[in-house]
């Protein structure tokens, strides 16, 4: 979401480029410079539509992990239940059903 909210601003690029030797014209450059600037002004449109995206994204995902957590909440909640009804009726086909004594 920051990179497209950064297509907002102008931005500024250097490259420069070193030569230990050099065969092709012109051999005495050791060096050379690249400068570029790009004022985003007539691409707006493309920047607010990329922008648009990236947070609906953002929404897209929190709401994603929203349901995951609640339905995360609600299997270990269900899995909880069904351990306590095991354990009670386990303890109920214990009265009902007494142990053997080993011989």
């Amino acid at each position: 979401m920051q990179s497209a909210i950064g297509q907002y601003y102008p931005s500024v690029t250097i490259n420069f480029t070193y030569y230990l030797s050099r065969e092709t014209p012109p051999t005495d450059s050791e060096w050379n410079a690249l400068i570029s600037a790009n004022i985003p002004i007539f691409s707006a449109g493309i920047i607010e539509a990329n922008v648009r995206n990236a947070f609906s994204i953002l929404r897209q995902a929190k709401l994603f992990e929203s349901q995951t957590r609640r339905q995360i909440v609600q299997q270990v909640e269900s899995a909880y239940n069904d351990i306590q009804f095991s354990r009670e009726r386990i303890r109920e086909l214990e009265v009902q059903v007494p142990r053997r004594r080993r011989r």
